[in-house]
């Protein structure tokens, strides 16, 4: 008799550990879940900001207010790479993605 409930027993506190086991794991699914959903949000308000921004800054800069820049910097054409330059850009751009 004493070895069944000693069996009983250790069955009893397998079960129990077992028990734990689940729930801290669902606990650690929350907090990740949490955690996610927190991110994402801070993400949506940093676009956000990028959003008004470029529209603040498309309402500010018309093409004349680039053309005074340009001119009180003394630009006076667009910077242009050679042909070749910019196709060995292309192609290191592809092998680093």
């Amino acid at each position: 008799m004493p070895h069944l409930f000693a069996k009983l027993l250790s069955l009893v506190l397998c079960f129990a550990l077992i028990g734990l086991c689940l729930v801290v794991m669902r606990q650690q699914r929350y907090v990740a879940a949490a955690q996610i959903t927190r991110q994402h949000a801070d993400l949506q308000a940093a676009e956000q900001t990028i959003w008004q921004l470029q529209a603040t800054l498309a309402q500010r800069i018309t093409p004349e207010r680039i053309a005074q820049l340009a001119g009180q910097h003394e630009l006076t054409e667009p910077r242009t790479l050679p042909a070749g330059d910019d196709a060995d850009r292309d192609e290191d751009e592809g092998d680093a993605v």
